[in-house]
């Protein structure tokens, strides 16, 4: 099926889909970025634009811009649709403001974009002298590739297939790199939540796991595909067709999990990588803060609240975020999740003895407690006592007693 300008094809159409995805995607993105001033959309709706960007080279190819030999064909060559040298810092940045949402721009952060920037130049400086002085202002034709393309498109010190496989051994390592600094920053940003938040693997901050899964593996897969195709693939346009179909289904995955990203979460959040630190707090410190935790523990039962976060508890004892988690490692060897969860059960517990299962179910029980989902009790119980809760009640009503292995 042939379109105005475009040719529908198996080729063309299968990339068209996950395109338009990424382009539709990529626009509410920015919009809902300038409306709820969230930097961490601008940078996902980024990602979607260069991600489609790189796709739509081979979609309008398959369907017959190349060929056309018209102002299709120009737009192939002048437009630089490659630019995965973006899409590393994009995505490291993303995730650094998706985990905090105090996260601003610096300009320090703009070296990161500095190799993308000096592959657009060649394309400026081709667009500007061919184009714009010889074609625009001086009238003379293009002589190149029917009449499509001036001396300097044509010139192989810039445009050349050993500058390009140069630029596209230099992307993937690049790429590579910052896929790593995002999977090695996930796993220090797991041990945060567990340490400023009572209920980590909650709803409260799901997804962001499977979106940079999405990307991390979708981009790996792409990347294998393309050397894959290069060694073994068909015809040399054909080929390269593959990986850009699995960047497509990237594309096309990553922009409904993007939209999904629930922003008031974000803003709870403040997760920095981590440095190292000259001074840790000093164990006198340490015991005292926990005296003042225990205290009030005792007195003001917190962690029967379902969000209590690290924060709230420093704010309540007057004293640093880092001293409270310092003191709970520490003089308890737990983090702050296990620390509460382990409260939690204890008390749950109490309420087993009481027999107040009698009137009310576990569940609910443990919904008093301070848990906030089936999931997350059962998990937390078992860690403390090893058992579930129903064998903690038969053993409860055997006369057995209960040891917990947490506090």
């Amino acid at each position: 099926m042939e379109l105005a300008f475009f040719q529908v094809n198996l080729y063309s159409g299968l990339l068209l889909v996950g395109w338009v995805q990424g382009s539709v995607y990529a626009v509410l993105l920015f919009l809902r970025a300038g409306r709820e001033r969230r930097i961490s959309d601008a940078f996902a709706a980024s990602i979607l634009v260069v991600s489609s960007l790189y796709v739509a080279q081979w979609m309008f190819g398959f369907a017959g811009w190349y060929d056309a030999h018209d102002w299709r064909t120009t737009c192939m060559f002048y437009v630089p649709w490659d630019q995965l040298l973006l899409l590393g810092p994009l995505i490291w940045l993303y995730f650094r403001a998706a985990t905090n949402g105090g996260f601003r721009w610096k300009g320090s952060m703009f070296w990161h974009f500095l190799p993308a920037m000096f592959t657009v130049l060649p394309y400026l400086a081709a667009f500007g002298y061919d184009l714009v002085y010889l074609s625009g202002v001086k009238g003379q034709p293009l002589n190149y590739f029917f009449g499509t393309r001036g001396p300097m498109r044509e010139n192989s010190w810039l445009f050349g297939p050993v500058v390009a496989s140069g630029l596209a051994t230099a992307a993937y390592l690049q790429l590579t790199a910052y896929l790593i600094f995002t999977a090695r920053g996930y796993r220090h940003y797991r041990n945060y939540l567990k340490e400023a938040f009572s209920d980590s693997n909650g709803r409260s901050f799901a997804g962001l796991g499977t979106l940079l899964m999405i990307l991390v593996v979708g981009i790996v897969l792409t990347m294998l595909t393309a050397v894959y195709q290069s060694q073994y693939g068909e015809a040399a346009y054909v080929r390269e067709w593959f990986h850009h179909l699995t960047l497509s289904i990237v594309v096309f995955a990553a922009g409904i999990q993007f939209l999904q990203v629930d922003g008031d979460r974000i803003a709870v959040l403040r997760y920095e990588p981590p440095r190292p630190e000259p001074s840790r707090v000093p164990p006198a410190s340490s015991l005292s803060v926990w005296d003042l935790t225990q205290a009030r523990m005792e007195r003001h039962r917190d962690y029967l609240e379902p969000d209590l976060k690290l924060a709230d508890l420093a704010q309540r004892i007057a004293v640093q975020d880092k001293q409270l988690s310092a003191a709970i490692n520490a003089c308890s060897g737990l983090n702050f999740n296990d620390y509460i969860n382990g409260l939690r059960c204890a008390y749950f517990i109490g309420l087993l003895e009481r027999e107040e299962h009698r009137q009310r179910t576990l569940l609910r029980l443990a919904l008093d407690s301070g848990f906030n989902s089936k999931s997350t009790f059962n998990r937390a119980f078992r860690k403390c006592y090893a058992c579930s809760p129903g064998e903690a009640l038969a053993q409860l009503r055997s006369g057995q007693s209960l040891t917990q292995k947490m506090i």
